[in-house]
């Protein structure tokens, strides 16, 4: 959907404007489940921008939740299945000041 991603080790991108290069070490991403409701919280002070996806065991894609993702974030929707745990992941894409997405990350989370 967005291209290619680096790895989790440091990122190394050439800038435009020059033969200097911009390091990027690998964000952090925690999610912690209070009352059902999952807390995603990231380090965005490197990154332009970061878009938040979310996809449960009920679904068969990511949908977005966030296009301009601010730290922490809760997503408070209630399970698909009231009486079932839910197992839903979250992914997020970090992108650097030219919208060129630099990190992709994803969490699992199981919700009883």
């Amino acid at each position: 959907m967005f291209g290619h991603f680096m790895t989790f080790e440091e990122a190394t991108l050439a800038s435009h404007n020059s033969s200097a290069k911009k390091t990027y070490e690998k964000p952090f991403v925690f999610c912690t489940l209070n009352d059902n409701k999952v807390i995603i919280e990231a380090d965005s002070s490197s990154f332009y921008r970061i878009a938040l996806f979310s996809k449960s065991n009920y679904s068969s894609s990511f949908e977005l939740l966030s296009h301009n993702f601010k730290s922490p974030y809760v997503d408070d929707r209630p399970k698909t299945h009231p009486d079932k745990k839910e197992r839903r992941k979250y992914k997020l894409i970090f992108f650097n000041s030219s919208l060129i997405p630099i990190f992709e990350v994803v969490k699992k989370v199981t919700i009883y």
